[in-house]
């Protein structure tokens, strides 16, 4: 059998999807008999299963199928060729993306059985095909990279003697290595791993090593039938070898990939129930082994790293298993058969574990509603569902998930006790009381409706705007999102819309109604509860009056913005709000008390050049009043901010807030403005700054506040804003885009607010912490056609969990996947949680310019220390104190003398970073220790 034609079939299906926290199990193939026996994982982080599926002449052909990273099938393909069965035995990734297909190949009607290679691209066309033929009955086990280029398999001929084959890229052989079995018959697979300098052989009486030419090297005998091998990361390899039986003793042996020779060696119990034809087993990352026990069920065992078992589990009930990996991202990936036992089918099964083999099989499911009868008890057809709303499940373990558009939701989880409840959109909104449950077995189904009952009758009007990017010179899209997720509807509702002076609006898809300077005014209309929308506004960035990196804001205000809460009785009714001003080269604020009331008592202040603070002082205001600050600011290049307190009580998140940034020239460093939040906590608020650019890297993610320094620090329970940006920059146009964002443990997802997009989306919430945003249908132009709409973006803001511990970590990156193409993960943002830091600039090497030098002595000091400086220019210099932490304890005015003392005056011992500035400009700066 030399030449064969083989037949494509291609399928798009869809399959039972059962998603969860720690993973996954579905099934495949819409056939009476679909079955896998090997997978891989693919370049997109989704998954590649081979196997058998009988087809309606009763003819085996080979199931390919393709799924994503949750398991959702991509598409499934059938080779077959009419009076041949064909089987897929095993999978190998290539280096073009493609695979090859180590399977079987039987004319009907014959004995002969030879082994067949298929090389297959990405999408799982037929690329060549290899018939080898090397007995009456070949059957092929396992398929790997050989050194130096093309494949080993290996072959058991005639269903007794044990073969290796090392082919070229092609398929063509270059040689073979038998090992002869003493039994005349028995079906017990040669195993066989790639070492650095050959091939370890492992058959049914003994092993071998080879070089990579396959020339013998040594060869050790087993007195067992059985055996797998593994390479170990120290370089060593690992078996289990035994007797097949219903009571299955293995010996897990460590030997040297050297010699052969004994290093340890454990025995393994395990009970299978039937005869065990091959135990796959891998190493972990803490140096121990996972082994599969592969029978009617799929059991799991783990040892140290001596082979002594830690535990055993079942978590395949009634699944016939036949292979599993750990993937990239840690977890066990599972596949084999699955048996319909009411239709007597058979379906191909993934399963998905963490990686102790966790599977959550317990659906607590239901419907959101809105209570209108306030009875708590969901009346289908007449009260209708909430979408995208957190469902918190909370016991030993939380688990989370969203409603889709009707209300419903599906959660898995563990057995346990745990309380069901919904996450209100906001205030105005009541909920039933949490529902608690106990859950005691596997497999099981629970309703639980939750209702969502009006509390107060008011609109609850949100607004974000955002773009993907500024590009100087050239048109940017602004989009603008607004949601009323009020109990009661918004009349006349509208949006003004300010930019930043160098950025020229040139249109919009919503037509404005009022233009007065910068400040746009959009008509919205009548927003019901539950209504959102968008519009998109194009401006231009000025390219005659700006500089490559000046930061440029724009700012979204819908109305009617009254929030209808009570007052809290410990407010004094004051509100402050913050300017800042740029007079020629100077920045002056001007602190003002809008609220009605008077201040009660005293509040704070601060001014922060760049990352210093260099002012802070106290004012008090009554109703209507406004305080100057005494004196302005010589910018220098700098970037000045103003943050002031509100009152105790103040309704809402605000956080008077203004910033400017190169007042009066155009020279000035970057990167200072959005180290700060942005004073937009109000719901009815939004405020949008970024940096214009020349060129960009598309596909990233970027955090504001960005933090303080190179630690990006940033206060405890300050709010988050992330925005991933995406673009094509294939050949071709992309269909679907698909974002999947694990967020960290230290922040609170019930906050999640979803913000401005580019294009419209759904998202999800599973398991225990993972953001899905999917772009269906999203058209997005290849970057070569349409650059500009070749881009999107989308937003969130979060909030941290409270009070985060100092020092607290907080990282984020994502995973954005085109179509079918493996994911681009952005960059890592990150963020620690720490006190007042302002000033922690300084090295761990002095820094100085314009050829001052300095001299610190003593340096640790007692009482005092004395600074030398020379070639200091002439002018008011300050010398700035600050402690390990970076909170300003000291700030003198230092003379024209070129000595300088500095008295300890109770400063307590420890570390310390000082700096001398010039004009707002740091001139030298270092470190000493107070003794």
């Amino acid at each position: 059998m030399k030449n064969i034609l083989i037949t494509i079939f291609f399928l798009f299906a869809s399959s039972f999807n059962l998603v969860f926290g720690q993973g996954w199990i579905k099934d495949y193939g819409n056939r009476e008999f679909d079955f896998f026996s090997d997978i891989i994982e693919t370049e997109d982080q989704g998954y590649l299963a081979v196997g058998r599926s009988r087809n309606s002449m009763d003819i085996l052909e080979i199931i390919l199928t393709k799924t994503d990273i949750d398991g959702n099938e991509l598409w499934t393909e059938y080779f077959g060729e009419p009076n041949t069965h064909l089987i897929g035995h095993n999978l190998l990734n290539t280096d073009d993306g493609g695979t090859i297909i180590l399977g079987s190949i039987e004319v009907i009607g014959t004995e002969e059985i030879d082994i067949i290679l298929l090389k297959t691209d990405d999408q799982g066309v037929i690329e060549w095909t290899k018939i080898l033929d090397y007995g009456e009955r070949d059957a092929p086990f396992g398929i790997v990279h050989g050194i130096g280029g093309g494949f080993l398999f290996a072959n058991q001929s005639n269903n007794t003697d044990d073969l290796f084959v090392k082919v070229n890229n092609t398929g063509e052989e270059e040689w073979n290595y038998q090992i002869p079995s003493l039994f005349s018959s028995g079906f017990h697979p040669p195993t066989f791993t790639v070492l650095a300098d050959g091939y370890l052989l492992t058959g049914k009486t003994k092993f071998a090593k080879v070089d990579q030419a396959g020339n013998e090297i040594w060869t050790k005998d087993h007195t067992m039938n059985f055996g797998n091998t593994i390479l170990l990361s120290d370089g060593n390899f690992l078996q289990i070898v035994g007797l097949g039986s219903s009571e299955f003793s293995g010996t897990l042996t460590k030997r040297s990939s050297t010699n052969g020779e004994e290093i340890w060696s454990n025995t393994i119990e395990i009970s299978s129930g039937g005869n065990i034809d091959m135990i796959p087993i891998v190493e972990t990352e803490d140096g121990g082994f996972l082994i599969e026990d592969i029978s009617v069920w799929t059991k799991l065992i783990k040892t140290d790293s001596l082979g002594n078992e830690i535990f055993q589990k079942d978590i395949g009930n009634s699944l016939n298993t036949q292979k599993f990996i750990v993937d990239s991202s840690g977890k066990l990936v599972f596949t084999g058969g699955s048996p319909d036992d009411n239709l007597g089918d058979w379906y191909g099964f993934i399963m998905k574990t963490s990686s102790d083999g966790d599977l959550y099989s317990n659906h607590i499911q239901g419907n959101v509603f809105k209570d209108d009868n306030v009875n708590c008890i969901f009346e289908e057809g007449a009260e209708d569902g909430f979408p995208n709303r957190i469902v918190k499940i909370e016991g030993a373990k939380t688990f989370y998930g969203t409603t889709d558009e009707i209300g419903n939701y599906d959660i898995l989880v563990d057995t346990g006790n745990y309380e069901v409840k919904v996450i209100l959109p906001n205030p105005y909104w009541n909920t039933c009381d949490p529902q608690p449950i106990s859950i005691t077995e596997f497999h099981s189904d629970t309703i639980i409706d939750l209702g969502i009952q009006a509390l107060i009758d008011c609109p609850w009007l949100t607004v974000d705007v955002g773009t993907p990017f500024l590009r100087r010179c050239f048109e940017n899209n602004y989009t603008v999102h607004y949601c009323n997720d009020g109990t009661t509807s918004a009349e006349d509702a509208y949006i003004e819309v300010n930019f930043d002076q160098f950025l020229a609006v040139q249109s919009s898809t919503l037509p404005w109604t009022m233009q007065m300077g910068n400040t746009y005014t959009f008509d919205v209309g009548t927003l019901d509860p539950g209504d959102c929308g968008s519009f998109n506004i194009t401006t231009l960035v000025n390219c005659d009056s700006t500089v490559l990196g000046q930061t440029h804001c724009a700012q979204a205000h819908i109305f009617p913005d009254s929030i209808c809460l009570p007052d809290a009785a410990n407010w004094d009714g004051s509100s402050i709000a913050v300017e800042a001003e740029c007079d020629g080269d100077s920045v002056h604020f001007i602190i003002r008390n809008i609220g009605d009331g008077n201040m009660a008592s005293p509040l704070s202040y601060i001014i922060i050049e760049d990352e210093i603070m260099v002012h802070q002082d106290n004012f008090q205001l009554n109703s209507g009043e406004s305080q100057m600050i005494p004196n302005g600011f010589s910018n220098g290049g700098s970037t000045y901010r103003i943050i002031a307190e509100q009152s105790e009580g103040h309704p809402g998140n605000s956080m008077p807030t203004a910033a400017i940034e190169g007042c009066g020239t155009t020279i000035f460093p970057f990167g200072f403005f959005n180290m700060f939040s942005q004073n937009d906590g109000e719901i009815f608020l939004s405020i949008d700054c970024q940096e214009n650019i020349g060129s960009y890297d598309p596909n990233d993610k970027q955090a504001f506040p960005t933090g303080f320094g190179d630690e990006h620090f940033i206060w405890q329970n300050v709010d988050l804003e992330y925005q991933i940006r995406f673009q094509n920059t294939g050949t071709d146009t992309a269909f679907t885009v698909v974002i999947r964002d694990t967020i960290s443990e230290h922040l609170d997802i019930t906050s999640l607010q979803m913000g401005a997009s580019s294009h419209n989306y759904t998202y999800t919430i599973d398991g225990e912490g993972v953001l899905k945003v999917r772009f269906d249908h999203i058209l997005l132009p290849d970057s070569t056609t349409n650059l500009l709409g070749s881009n999107g973006f989308f937003k969130y803001k979060i909030k941290q969990e409270p009070d985060n511990s100092i020092g607290t970590m907080i990282y984020n990156e994502a995973a954005i996947y085109f179509d079918f193409n493996a994911p681009i993960i952005t960059n890592e943002t990150y963020h620690e949680v720490g006190e007042p830091f302002f000033g922690m600039t300084v090295s761990t090497d002095d820094l100085t310019t314009n050829n001052i030098k300095l001299n610190v002595f003593p340096n640790p000091f007692g009482a005092f220390t004395t600074f030398e400086i020379e070639n200091l220019p002439a002018g008011e210099t300050a010398f700035l104190l600050y402690d390990n932490v970076g909170r300003l304890v000291r700030k003198e005015v230092v003379g024209d003398d070129a000595q300088f003392q500095f008295y300890r005056e109770g400063l307590s011992s420890g570390l310390y970073f000082y700096e001398f500035r010039q004009a707002g400009v740091s001139v030298a700066s270092g470190k000493m220790v107070a003794e």
